[in-house]
């Protein structure tokens, strides 16, 4: 998609506009949208099939967002349904007539060709000093106060979405919005795949907490039971119930995610790329450098070039690379793992990779009560997110500086950690202290 096709399916496009503009008044936004592109042609956003753009309307700062979707590479069944710029739209109007805080689209935009949908346009209003809820979560430097607060709106307005029948496929913190001053602080966002109709019931509503959860991995034990004391409307009683059915819905959150990146990050996709170089198999992120670390593997099996850590995994068939794949990007996405690179295997023996980051240390090179501490946090994370972590040896954990100091305990290999197969009767404490007992074979890490 170019700039040029934009600015065409703009003016090709059938249009519905907010209740309060008329037609002469859309006329002006897209001709100002035009003038926009023309003026700042590069998106905030690019994807396979959607771009996004930031525009400037009514003056020098943009105050606009135009989300363009092509979907000439959609199933028959979406071409011929409504568009998702339509859906939303209509989402949002349903939100707002039920009392709930979102941003109304100004006007949605229809492209067909013969009767089926090719490009679907939405142009949005910027909420003035709004953050990404995402981008304030995941910042270390956010005061202590504002996470608290932060948490505590979450649930409320969690527990309003799901009283109030939305089902949001996609329950993340990338779809809230906060506003510093004005009240409600949180605003909700995105509802082009949500389903609106009775209250969730207990269980869905348990799958839609654990799917918010998973993104907070960062986030203390303290916000996260704060979060759900909030949700609960302040019944200690329900919160505690509410974390256990949370905890027990990331094992299928677990699962569930594991069998998709089987699928999806062992094919070529945006994201990965299956590698065949010189004997060797494997997958890596797309863009990744492999030569460096091709050639340190060639000079000895368990060391990576300066700045990449390298996790020997032994004997390992193509099947068992491809589950062992799967598991730490799933446990990458948790923050239980650092962000694995690629992982290669030749000969039967396979390797995982990923950059590693300044002042990184094994558990025998910090002081007991601190290591400790950092793996009674980990063993508190892998139970919360659905995976036992009794398997999980010593030397295959690093300690790594926590964004508000401290150390963050991870492991480089997720083979000892199946999805959904929580223990309940696992003691952190005396997990830890059996680890650290028995440290291991001197580190692989380089």
């Amino acid at each position: 998609m170019t700039v040029e096709d934009v600015t065409r399916w703009l003016a090709a496009a059938r249009w519905r506009v907010r209740r309060d503009l008329g037609q002469s008044q859309l006329e002006g936004l897209l001709a100002g949208a035009e003038a926009a592109l023309a003026a700042t042609p590069e998106p905030r956003k690019r994807e396979r099939h959607k771009l996004i753009f930031e525009l400037a309307l009514a003056g020098t700062q943009p105050d606009h967002l135009l989300k363009v979707v092509q979907h000439r590479h959609a199933s028959l069944v979406t071409r011929l349904g409504p568009a998702g710029a339509v859906t939303q739209w209509k989402r949002a109007e349903s939100l707002r007539a039920r009392g709930l805080e979102t941003p109304l689209p100004v006007a949605a935009g229809v492209v067909r060709r013969r009767g089926l949908l090719d490009v679907s346009l939405l142009l949005l209003p910027i909420v003035p000093d709004a953050i990404d809820v995402a981008v304030l979560a995941s910042d270390a430097s956010c005061p202590g106060a504002r996470r608290r607060r932060l948490a505590r709106e979450l649930g409320l307005v969690a527990r309003e979405l799901h009283d109030a029948g939305i089902d949001q496929q996609d329950f993340a913190p990338n779809n809230f919005l906060w506003r510093p001053n004005p009240s409600p602080h949180l605003l909700a966002i995105d509802f082009e795949h949500a389903r609106i109709g009775r209250p969730l019931a207990r269980r869905r509503r348990a799958q839609q907490l654990a799917k918010l959860d998973r993104h907070l991995h960062a986030a203390s034990a303290a916000d996260r039971l704060r979060l759900l004391l909030a949700y609960a409307r302040g019944d200690a009683v329900e919160a505690r119930g509410w974390w256990h059915a949370v905890a027990s819905a990331h094992g299928g959150l677990a699962r569930r995610d594991d069998r998709h990146l089987r699928r999806t990050a062992t094919r070529a996709s945006r994201r990965f790329v299956p590698v065949s170089q010189g004997g060797w198999r494997g997958w890596a992120r797309r863009g990744a450098s492999l030569e460096p670390v091709l050639g340190a593997l060639a000079r000895t099996a368990d060391a990576g070039p300066p700045g990449c850590w390298v996790q020997p995994l032994g004997v390992l068939g193509a099947r068992a690379a491809a589950r062992t794949w799967a598991a730490a990007l799933t446990l990458a996405q948790r923050g239980c793992m650092p962000e694995p690179r690629g992982l290669l295997h030749r000969d039967g023996r396979g390797w995982l990779f990923g950059d590693q980051g300044p002042g990184w240390r094994a558990l025998a090179d910090v002081d007991r009560d601190a290591a400790r501490a950092a793996l009674v946090g980990l063993c508190g994370r892998l139970l919360c997110y659905g995976f036992e972590p009794a398997a999980l040896p010593a030397e295959t954990i690093r300690l790594i500086p926590g964004p508000r100091g401290g150390w963050r305990a991870v492991a480089l290999d997720p083979r000892g950690l199946r999805p959904g197969r929580r223990s309940r009767t696992i003691s952190a404490r005396a997990w830890s202290t059996g680890l650290l007992g028995s440290p291991g074979p001197a580190s692989a890490l380089r």
